[in-house]
């Protein structure tokens, strides 16, 4: 989506370039020796008077950015923009739709960790009808009030650092502007700019540094109760921060600079200098340096440096550091410190908020998806989110890492599929398999003193499938007393089921019949129905009728000559 609008504003900058000598009436005018103004000094004691014609290389340039084509291509921007937008919208619903997000909603979302824990007083939750922890807002004004504070004065002192590059502009061109060089005076305007940008550009990498520990911290002040109160206040201080701390110097070059420095004879003085002023030709050129330094650099610094080689980098040092530390030491010494053939070592989650919540539900959805393995999957599960910890704290976006264990769950499936063996055409050797499997799943539950008993049940329930995989099938019937020895696979069709009134309990050369549904399915329940008569005689009649329809339906039945009868009445 971004290729089109990448290719246009090529195509602009190209016919700026073609359009710099002669469709360029601007730098005409500047560039032309014909009418050689004599400009004021730029300052008041030291400097001279210099010709307007010097300024004829920023007038060229800033037909570049400001030519006829650019204002269409600011008008395709605004379209371009807004339709890339709604394109999104239908790709997230798309994606939605995809993995059957539409009709999710998290109906009351559980306080935070950090909440409950710090947190005294509690209150009654009127949908949950339990006591959950609450902080009163008398409680809450305080920290409220220093977070503003904190807040404020953090958005100070980025304006501050925009008025210090200011005066460093100021005198730094001053003082070039003196210089006996003619090529550095006559650039004066260009190597400020240029050092200026470059100092911003520091700065706000440092701030944001800064920022993000606040931020973070005047967050945990607040105590949000749960995690979207967390994530919207956050959010809010970090934009709200890299606003001001991105965009000021922009904003002073665009709007401010040259729009307060008075007239000659009357010049408007900061701190005893005069503001400076922009060149004949406007800002525009160093406006397109600052915000060129300013978004380049904090990609290239804040993402590529931070977020690819540092952790190449960091992995390196480790694997190097690692393989040191095992040089020379023997198996026995390896499993003291920690350290395994392989480089890594499962650890638990620890007392980690993240952990404390996933592990219930990974174990829970193991237990219902598979059936075992629920302690293998949590530990699993605790040592990627460590991992996945450490990737995040070197500000690795977290899509990126979740986009790697798919990769990595892709290449371990990969490696699994590899490494399998398939006796399904070898009936002993397939029956040995599904044993070890049984065994292995009962040897840490209760059944591990009967898991031979219990594992034979098992797999010779699974054989009598023929392949299905529909465990339905299995039907497991509890019936109080006995031991777990007395458990048995049936060979036939076990029914538990009590007989009828004044029935038999036992029959012997047994002529069953089985009907698949109830003996009154086609019965009007007059009772749950709506039936209008004109007495009580009528209904009489209606019952009547309903017995003599079953008289009828159990006649056929008997006509099969059978002497036991099983049917799915339900009431």
């Amino acid at each position: 989506m971004l290729f089109p609008a990448a290719i246009l504003g090529l195509v602009v900058f190209i016919y700026g370039i073609v359009t710099m000598w002669w469709e360029n009436q601007v730098s005409d005018e500047i560039c032309n020796d014909y009418f050689n103004l004599t400009m004021c000094p730029l300052c008041d004691k030291f400097c001279g008077y210099w010709s307007l014609g010097e300024s004829c290389q920023s007038a060229m340039a800033s037909h570049l950015f400001d030519n006829p084509a650019t204002v269409f291509f600011a008008i395709f921007m605004s379209l371009w923009s807004t339709m890339f937008l709604e394109l999104w919208k239908r790709r997230r619903h798309a994606l939605q739709y995809l993995w059957d997000l539409q009709t999710f909603r998290q109906e009351e979302e559980r306080p935070r960790p950090q909440f409950e824990a710090q947190v005294r007083h509690t209150k009654r939750n009127w949908i949950t009808q339990e006591d959950e922890p609450w902080l009163p807002f008398i409680y809450r004004i305080p920290r409220y009030m220093l977070s503003a504070v904190l807040v404020l004065f953090a958005i100070a002192l980025a304006v501050g650092a925009v008025f210090g590059v200011i005066m460093y502009r100021v005198s730094v061109q001053a003082s070039l502007a003196l210089n006996r060089n003619e090529l550095i005076a006559t650039n004066a305007n260009l190597v400020t700019t240029a050092t200026a940008a470059t100092i911003n550009l520091t700065i706000i990498l440092l701030l944001n540094m800064i920022y993000s520990h606040i931020a973070e911290y005047l967050t945990e002040l607040e105590q949000p109760r749960t995690e979207t109160e967390f994530d919207d206040s956050f959010t809010f201080k970090m934009f709200l921060l890299q606003f001001v701390n991105y965009y000021s110097a922009i904003f002073y070059i665009a709007f401010f600079k040259g729009r307060l420095i008075g007239r000659p004879g009357k010049y408007v003085y900061t701190l005893g200098y005069r503001q400076e002023e922009c060149s004949p030709s406007g800002c525009l050129v160093e406006l397109c340096m600052q915000l060129g330094i300013t978004m380049a650099g904090s990609q290239l610094v804040a993402n590529n440096l931070r977020e690819i080689f540092l952790p190449k980098i960091l992995v390196w040092l480790n694997f190097r550091w690692l393989i040191q530390a095992m040089a020379g030491k023997s198996e026995e010494e390896r499993k003291k410190t920690g350290l395994s053939t392989m480089g890594t070592g499962l650890s638990p989650c620890g007392h980690r908020p993240q952990g404390t919540v996933l592990r219930p539900e990974i174990s829970k959805v193991q237990d219902d998806e598979v059936g075992d393995g629920t302690t293998s999957v949590t530990v699993l599960a605790c040592e990627l989110l460590k991992e996945a910890e450490k990737l995040v704290a070197q500000k690795i976006h977290p899509q990126t890492i979740v986009a790697g264990y798919r990769r990595a769950t892709d290449v371990a499936r990969a490696a699994l599929q590899d490494a399998s063996i398939d006796h399904g055409n070898e009936p002993e050797k397939f029956r040995e398999d599904l044993m070890n499997i049984a065994r292995t799943t009962l040897g840490s539950k209760i059944l591990t003193q009967y898991k031979e008993h219990f594992s034979k049940l098992s797999v010779d329930a699974v054989l009598r499938l023929k392949g299905s995989t529909s465990l339905d099938a299995i039907k497991i019937i509890k019936i109080p007393g006995g031991g777990l020895v007395d458990s048995y696979l049936d060979e036939g069709f076990l029914l538990q089921k009590k007989p009828g009134v004044n029935q038999p309990k036992r029959v012997e050369n047994a002529r069953i019949l089985i009907g698949n549904t109830s003996m009154d399915a086609d019965k009007i329940k007059v009772f749950g129905s709506r039936v209008r008569v004109d007495s009580v005689a009528k209904v009489a009649e209606l019952e009547l009728a309903e017995k003599e329809k079953m008289k009828e339906k159990v006649g056929r039945i008997l006509k099969h000559n059978i002497n036991v009868f099983i049917n799915r009445q339900v009431d």
